[in-house]
Parts: structure tokens; C-alpha cells; sequence
């Protein structure tokens, strides 16, 4: 049996997870997972969020055994009372590692998260940036270069200051430019360049989910300054201010 918690909202927002293999596990812990999942009352997929509620913890739920998959959401006032100690189990394993940072245009960024284990890169674009996880000793070999989508719209890891404008470049985005907003989530495997590859629209649904299943990311802009607008050209990014969330199985 494996299980995934995802946990996000709350006041600040940040992202924290964990995946627990039960198979990994010795025998005993292995049997407490397994009964605290059995006593929760999970039985089936979908989305449980509470109307009025804000600013609430949401958490996303992935059961996986032998013979199915279920995947729930729920909030902090949507959570059933048999659901909570299979929860607070999960919550005391899910850890983010977190990184702050302000950048200005044409320069990069590149820190280690802190405890080393990966490398949080913004290398300038024209209009911005572009986001790349690398471990220390690969640095080059971006470990995220199977955030979908490919194809026809921006991957939330361009991360462009044109997207925050109308198509005229007159003002803020009204819906006339599609594009990621400030939240840009990305996925990320230290197999990818060993065992996984991307290969443009060959890259197979299957290597998409192994690169998900060992880490999610997300990118928050906090605060930005654009170019002035100037119809019939693009905004660039002037400055940017930003946290990056990475959560994988520990």
C-alpha cells in the first residue's frame, strides 16, 4: 500500500508532503499505516471542501494498493473525525524545504535548499526567467523538464512577466493572455536524465506520473515590478520576489 499526503493553504500557503510505502516499512509500522488508512473511512475518490471556510489547510489524500487507487481532498472543517489520526500520522512526516529569494532582470538565482539535496535555479529569459531543479553534483541536468504542459500555452516553469498584462500591454491581465499566474507548480525526479527522458510528445504518460510521484514543487511570487506598459510590445520582469516549495518522500 502506498500513500501520499499533499497539504496546502492555510494563512501562508506553503506546500508540505509525504509518501509512505508500506511495503518500505518494517512490519509493525507497516501495520499501524495500514489500520489507521482502514479505520479512516476513505472508501472512495473525490473532492469534500467546505463552502464558507477560508484560509483552511486543504488536504489531498492518495490511497494506492493492489487492486485500486483513490485520491480525496478535504479541508480542515470537511475532514471526517475518523479521517484525523491517519492524517496527523502524515502531517509529522510531511516536510517542505523552502527557499526565499528577490531577483532582478537579466540575472540568475541559484541556491541549495537547505539541507543540500537539490539546486533552485531562475536563469533569465528575455521577458524573465526560467525555472530548473538540479542536484549539486548535475548541475545542467534539469530534473524538471517534464512539467506538462509542453505545448500551445506557457509552462508554469517560464515564468515571463507578459503574463501578468493584457494583450495589449496596457494594463493587467484580464483573461486576454493565457498564461500561469503567480502559483507555478512543477514536478521534479532526480531519474529524470537517468531513467526518464523527456521526449517532446512522445514523453509517455507513465514517465510523467514516476517524475510526480517522487516530487512536486511550487513557485510563489510574492511581489513584482514589470516594464512600463508600452502598447504592442511584451513586459518583462523587472524584479521579482518569490518563495520555491519542494516536497518529495524523505
Amino acid at each position: 500500500m502506498k500513500i501520499r499526503l499533499v497539504q496546502s493553504g492555510g494563512l501562508l500557503g506553503i506546500v508540505k508532503a509525504c509518501e509512505i510505502d508500506s511495503s518500505s516499512l518494517g512490519a509493525e509500522a507497516a501495520e499501524e499505516l495500514e489500520r489507521l488508512v482502514r479505520g479512516s473511512g476513505i472508501s472512495s475518490s473525490g473532492e469534500h471542501l467546505s463552502e464558507s471556510a477560508r484560509d483552511l489547510y486543504h488536504y489531498e489524500i492518495t490511497i494506492e494498493d493492489e487492486s485500486r487507487t483513490l485520491s480525496v481532498v478535504f479541508d480542515d472543517a470537511s475532514l471526517p473525525p475518523a479521517a484525523r489520526p491517519m492524517i496527523g500520522y502524515l502531517k509529522r512526516l510531511a516536510r517542505p524545504e523552502e527557499i526565499r529569494g528577490e531577483v532582478r532582470a537579466d540575472s540568475a538565482f541559484q541556491r541549495a535548499t537547505p539541507h543540500g539535496r537539490f539546486v533552485v535555479s531562475l536563469e533569465p529569459m528575455e521577458y524573465g526567467w526560467y525555472l530548473r531543479i538540479y542536484e549539486p553534483d548535475r548541475i545542467g541536468d534539469d530534473l524538471a523538464r517534464l512539467t506538462p504542459p509542453w505545448h500551445f500555452v506557457p509552462n508554469p516553469r517560464e515564468i515571463e512577466g507578459w503574463h501578468f498584462r493584457n494583450a495589449q500591454n496596457t494594463g493587467p491581465n484580464d483573461g486576454s493572455v493565457n498564461a500561469p499566474g503567480k502559483q507555478r507548480d512543477f514536478i521534479f525526479s532526480p531519474e529524470v536524465g537517468r531513467t526518464i527522458e523527456y521526449d517532446g510528445s512522445n514523453t509517455t504518460e507513465e514517465d510523467v506520473a514516476r517524475v510526480e510521484a517522487f516530487g512536486r514543487g511550487t513557485l510563489t511570487i510574492l511581489d513584482y515590478v514589470l516594464s512600463p506598459p508600452a502598447p504592442g510590445e511584451r513586459a518583462r520582469f523587472m524584479r521579482m520576489k518569490f518563495v520555491v516549495c519542494l516536497t518529495w518522500p524523505r
